[in-house]
């Protein structure tokens, strides 16, 4: 991909602070959904808390939408996604979701159904895709053909022109003014910059087609990876250990 003349905010997506406070425990909520697709959101998404100092509230009250960290809807139509670590909680003051599932049906299988929640509360807690890290750089598998790409996603899941670039193409960068100390550095480091890991939850899977000269292609993978666990225990450590068990949703 040739990217002499292009403007340098053209390539990036530039990320400041966008950690969790240590110790918190996000309250979650739900637009819409059947009990059953919530079951799935519950039990699947709590993986994550095994490995970091952040627990999960699923909380049923009449709570106002405005108060949630992260709020889930279920649009068929909108494809799955989530914002950015804190971003999540700006979204949802302004009133929106921060994360959809679009296909969480009885219809998907169970494999697909639980990849899917690990990946995009994966956002939720920061971590940017893995084929957007700056060091793929190197990686033929991951060298994209930018026409393909964007043909592709058009076709496959009805994305607009900006979305390939947006999800695919640009890398992410941190804009180190913004970050207070060399603690949260080497935090949004882990979350942001980490060693490029093929194996990550947080990759998408590419048909060869979609690397130039078509000689590339990445597996769908199932699993947090052991750089996952890694990277994400380092963006959010334990500082003692803890008197309750995080690995279970709770229900306050």
């Amino acid at each position: 991909m040739n990217w002499s003349g292009v403007a340098y905010e053209c390539l990036f997506i530039e990320l400041g602070p966008i950690i969790w406070d240590d110790d918190s425990v996000l309250h979650i909520g739900f637009i819409g959904g059947d009990d059953w697709q919530k079951d799935q959101v519950k039990k699947f998404s709590v993986e994550w808390t095994k490995y970091t100092n952040i627990g999960f509230n699923f909380d049923t009250t009449s709570r106002g939408t405005s108060s949630y960290d992260i709020l889930i809807s279920f649009g068929k139509d909108g494809g799955s996604w989530s914002q950015l670590g804190t971003i999540s909680h700006d979204e949802v003051r302004a009133g929106n979701a921060s994360m959809n599932f679009g296909w969480i049906t009885p219809d998907h299988r169970e494999d697909v159904i639980r990849q899917t929640i690990l990946h995009e509360f994966g956002h939720s807690l920061g971590l940017t895709h893995m084929h957007q890290n700056p060091w793929r750089v190197g990686f033929p598998d991951v060298a994209f053909d930018e026409e393909a790409c964007k043909k592709h996603f058009k076709s496959f899941d009805n994305w607009d022109e900006d979305t390939p670039q947006h999800n695919v193409l640009k890398e992410f960068t941190l804009n180190y003014s913004k970050l207070s100390d060399q603690d949260m550095k080497t935090r949004m480091i882990n979350l942001v910059l980490r060693p490029f890991d093929p194996h990550s939850i947080m990759m998408y899977q590419f048909d060869a087609n979609l690397a130039e000269g078509g000689k590339g292609g990445t597996l769908q993978n199932w699993e947090l990876s052991a750089r996952d666990k890694y990277c994400i225990q380092n963006a959010y450590p334990w500082r003692y250990q803890p008197e309750h068990d995080l690995t279970t949703s709770r229900q306050w």
